[in-house]
């Protein structure tokens, strides 16, 4: 008997979070495993994008500028967050 493939959200549900220091991404990012995931950081946007069959690419456009390495990035049970020091002015 074969094994149905479960849906993967089309839909991403996040929230961006802001203090002094970092900008903090929490995504919710069902059907995917953590080793699926890649991240890539722009000055002022996050994209998140599965390495195989090309089901997700999400982008997350960041309301201040940000290093573009990742300060912490902890996926668990289907929430991925992502952590991102802001560029001094």
């Amino acid at each position: 008997m074969r094994q149905k493939k479960l849906p993967v959200a089309t839909e991403v549900l996040a929230d961006i979070v802001e203090d002094a220091q970092n900008l903090v991404v929490t995504a919710e990012l069902g059907g995917f495993e953590e080793t699926d995931l890649n991240l890539e950081v722009f000055a002022n946007k996050l994209v998140v994008f599965s390495k195989s069959n090309h089901e997700l690419k999400k982008e997350f456009l960041l309301f201040s500028p940000v290093e573009t390495q990742i300060v912490k990035s902890v996926f668990k049970n289907g929430i991925i967050e992502v952590v991102l020091k802001k560029k001094t002015q």
